[in-house]
């Protein structure tokens, strides 16, 4: 995955040179960002995580994604020379001998595995130069807690319980050992977002805060000769990106806004989610009544239509916000309606404010 990375970014940059060529400095500039913009959108889909529904609603995990550093890569410190540094650039990959039992710590599921930990190995100060590349066979056990199948977005927290891996016969490591967990005293806690999309596949959007232990011992005549330690450090692993949703649009009301009171009329509301993801519709009437979110609609016209009264005269302000298929909420739509008073409204009103002439025209009636 990363050597797809490398070579599209090079590919890429060789376009953007060739322009220089063949075109003014203006025009260059112009297709340089848009094949900067391009380079963007193809990282995102590599670095994207889609693995398909088990059957049950849900995926299976672990994906067969791998983890990479987010942040800082893994480091050996201590036991070299001041100033000097191994960065070690992780990726977990190859997951193989998956097994998932329910129940666990956390209550959701036990994911034993083995996996590959590959390394890019890059020394500094007094090892500067020296570059390696190293594959470590590591296992793993991860617990995760519940989540609701057939949620459109299913987040759970988890945690790496055990990681542990160890190299053998490496002509500059006569030692390398790496431990993680909270079984080792190095808590790493994560989390895991799936996100139903149209297709029907999961992208699967992960995370673990490691806290790693690396303890190596160089060989002779390598050049960590004489060299020694245990380095105790943490950082992000990433496994997907988060899932690119867009809210829909506020919803616009249509309708009246003048009425009768205990008279019903239509209003029909309206929104457009940019990701063409259906649409439900939460209302308040204001007058206190409220419509729960509405089935899913399509994106945009005809939209929903929904027939109110109200009982006495007043002015309402009717708000309407709409979610789509991931649960992610626009902004309030409004629309003020005014109920005035009727004619026999504004007759009981006088008369319950001259109460005398009430008397008097009883009196005359009788």
């Amino acid at each position: 995955m990363r050597n797809k990375k490398i070579g599209i970014i090079i590919c890429m940059m060789l376009l953007i040179t060739s322009l220089s060529v063949s075109a003014s400095i203006e025009k260059e500039l112009t297709q340089s960002v848009y094949l900067t913009d391009e380079i963007k959108d193809i990282l995102l889909i590599l670095d994207s995580c889609i693995v398909p529904d088990n059957g049950e609603g849900t995926a299976d995990l672990p994906a067969d994604c791998p983890y990479e550093s987010s942040e800082d890569p893994f480091y050996i410190i201590n036991g070299l020379p001041p100033d000097t540094t191994i960065e070690l650039e992780p990726v977990f990959d190859d997951f193989y001998n998956i097994v998932r039992t329910p129940g666990g710590p956390l209550g959701g599921e036990i994911l034993e595995f083995d996996a590959t930990l590959g390394l890019v190995v890059t020394g500094t100060g007094d090892l500067t130069g020296f570059n390696r590349i190293l594959s470590v066979p590591v296992s793993f056990e991860i617990n995760t807690a519940p989540r609701t199948p057939g949620d459109p977005v299913q987040s759970f927290i988890s945690e790496l319980f055990q990681l542990e891996g160890e190299l053998f016969g490496d002509p500059d490591f006569c030692m390398f050992r790496i431990k993680a967990g909270e079984f080792y005293g190095l808590p790493s806690p994560g989390q895991f977002i799936l996100t139903k999309m149209l297709s029907g596949n999961f992208n699967i959007d992960s995370f673990f805060d490691i806290t790693y232990q690396i303890e190596f011992e160089g060989c002779p005549a390598s050049p960590l000769d004489d060299y020694m330690g245990t380095t105790v450090n943490t950082t992000r692993l990433q496994q997907g990106i988060e899932f690119l949703n867009d809210p829909p649009s506020k919803p616009i009301i249509d309708g009246p806004i003048n009425g009768e009171n205990g008279k019903a009329y239509p209003y029909t509301f309206t929104s457009i989610d940019p990701d063409g993801d259906d649409i439900s519709y939460f209302i308040r009437w204001g007058d206190g009544k409220e419509t729960d979110w509405t089935t899913f609609q399509t994106s945009g016209p005809p939209g929903y239509t929904e027939s109110h009264s109200w009982d006495t005269q007043g002015t309402y302000i009717i708000q309407a916000k709409a979610k789509d298929i991931y649960n992610v909420e626009s902004n309030w739509g409004e629309l003020e309606v005014e109920i005035p008073r009727t004619r026999a409204t504004s007759y009981l009103w006088f008369l319950e404010r001259f109460p005398m002439l009430e008397r008097l025209l009883t009196l005359l009636l009788l």
